[in-house]
């Protein structure tokens, strides 16, 4: 009767994920992970395909004006977005630079980089506002 119950025991703790030897479990969690990866990969091509299907790219003259629509980037500690709006830009050129023009130095600051002294120059641009103003090296 110990030799029956022990067997039993045996059999029955040996197959199980309690004593560590069951491969049921172990390839029956290999397969779930299959399949949550293999829907995941086909979830991903889904959405790729739906956003690649609404880009177009357009070209346009060089000095030809277009609206931008644009998110601002400042890091504050508070998220709260600002006006998306920024204005009329013109077309880049060639070399893929804006023709914004800056309209004001607003202010100065020294920094030091190493053992040099740099100055900053806070600049404000054409066609934005003082709030869109950027910190710029001023180069001798």
């Amino acid at each position: 009767s110990d030799l029956v119950l022990r067997s039993e025991l045996m059999a029955t703790f040996h197959n199980e994920p309690v004593g560590g030897h069951s491969r049921v479990s172990l390839t029956a969690s290999k397969e779930a992970v299959k399949l949550l990866q293999f829907h995941l990969k086909r979830a991903h091509g889904r959405m790729k395909n739906q956003a690649d299907r609404h880009k177009t790219d357009k070209e346009f003259d060089e000095g030809t004006w277009v609206y931008l629509k644009l998110q601002p980037y400042r890091q504050t500690t508070k998220c709260k977005s600002e006006v998306k709006e920024m204005g009329n830009f013109p077309i880049c050129d060639e070399a893929g630079l804006m023709f914004v023009e800056p309209l004001a130095v607003l202010d100065k600051r020294m920094h030091k980089q190493g053992k040099k002294d740099v100055v900053y120059v806070l600049i404000q641009w054409a066609n934005g506002s003082g709030a869109d103003a950027t910190w710029n090296q001023l180069k001798n």
